[in-house]
């Protein structure tokens, strides 16, 4: 116990207070930040439970979050956002998530209302601890440490509790149980009626960390393997981390969103990973320099040797651009560059910077 603190006490005593108020006002004091967390944390959790059963996007699995991000760039028309979903997808989910925790809590009346029934809650849950506590050390003839004891382990079901930061009063003599609920009580009030508990607004720092916390909170429950594949950059669909077996993806995509170009020329290729891997056609290994057959994908080491690509038919063999009053589909023969209703987004990579081997091949 600090110095400060006994000189409180010797104040408390000093004006005729009794011991139960010196034991509730200092036992309320060293809760008092385990109920504002445990406020906080009810309040994420119902933030998170909304967003579920309001918000399509966070309604099912990750695949089902990635097909409303697509939706969503589709209309952002934002180069800048799919360079981070393609080459970052980790940065761009939790910014997605982030962005819609923002857009929920700007609601402040509604947050409000959500901080005020939690704090009603806990406020009950702390009386009604009480009133079991003292009912129980008064039938064993207890004291303030067993009284102590058994409020702190009933209340460490619902918040963190400290014991060990009350030891300085658990010598105290509370035989008046009854006083000490109203005590008890009356700080809580206190509490309630307190400017903090009051407003919550954009300035709050707790509002700061509610959404920070509740955005990192649903980003975990949506996360699973962050694999992309190493021809098309599509995202590993196994809701697991570090999962055993293979990597697999439902669609893959064409080789053009993951920089493959025809040797020596800053033509993509535009065809697809499970096109590729039935052609004649070979690449050549980021991690080994080696001209590999697509047939043997896997023989390139890693980490092409974790990915399972199955074949298929082709699904697309030409890109449609409108640039100016043309409106013809060509060959894709731009170095990263997408073109878009007669706008040209130009991304971050430099031209003729591919390498390759074979007939279609390489990486940046």
């Amino acid at each position: 116990m600090s110095q400060e603190q006994y000189f409180q006490m010797f104040q408390n005593y000093c004006k005729g207070a009794n011991s139960v108020t010196i034991f509730a006002k200092f036992l309320f004091k060293n809760i008092l930040p385990a109920v504002e967390e445990a406020i906080y944390n009810q309040i994420k959790l119902h933030i998170i439970d909304s967003m579920k059963c309001n918000n399509p996007a966070f309604s099912g699995n990750r695949c089902n979050l990635e097909n409303h991000i697509l939706r969503y760039l589709a209309m952002q028309k934002n180069f800048e956002f799919y360079d981070e979903y393609i080459h970052n997808p980790k940065s761009y989910f939790k910014r997605f998530i982030g962005e819609h925790v923002e857009i929920f809590c700007k609601d402040y009346k509604k947050l409000q209302e959500m901080f005020r029934g939690r704090l009603e809650e806990i406020k009950l849950c702390i009386l009604r601890i009480c009133t079991e506590v003292s009912e129980e050390v008064n039938l064993k003839n207890g004291n303030a440490s067993m009284w102590l004891d058994h409020y702190c382990k009933k209340l460490g079901a619902h918040m963190v509790i400290n014991r060990e930061s009350l030891t300085s009063i658990q010598d105290e003599n509370i035989s008046d149980t009854k006083f000490l609920k109203d005590m008890i009580a009356k700080y809580l009030e206190e509490v309630v009626k307190s400017e903090n508990m009051k407003k919550v607004d954009a300035s709050s720092q707790h509002l700061h960390l509610l959404k920070q916390k509740t955005t990192e909170i649903l980003f975990k429950q949506l996360e699973g393997c962050w694999a992309q594949c190493p021809f098309c950059k599509a995202i590993c669909t196994n809701t697991i981390t570090n999962h055993s077996g293979d990597h697999r993806v439902q669609f893959h995509r064409s080789g053009a969103i993951g920089h493959f170009c025809y040797h020596e020329t800053d033509e993509f290729s535009i065809d697809f990973c499970t096109t590729k891997v039935c052609s004649d056609r070979t690449f050549r290994s980021c991690s080994s320099g080696n001209y590999i057959p697509y047939k043997s994908y896997r023989d390139g080491g890693d980490p092409y040797d974790k990915w399972m690509i199955s074949s298929s038919r082709p699904l697309f063999r030409w890109i449609s651009t409108y640039r100016h009053s043309s409106p013809a589909p060509r060959r894709c023969k731009m170095p990263w560059r997408l073109c878009w209703r007669g706008r040209s987004f130009v991304g971050q990579r430099p031209p003729g910077s591919c390498q390759g081997g074979g007939e279609a091949g390489g990486c940046w």
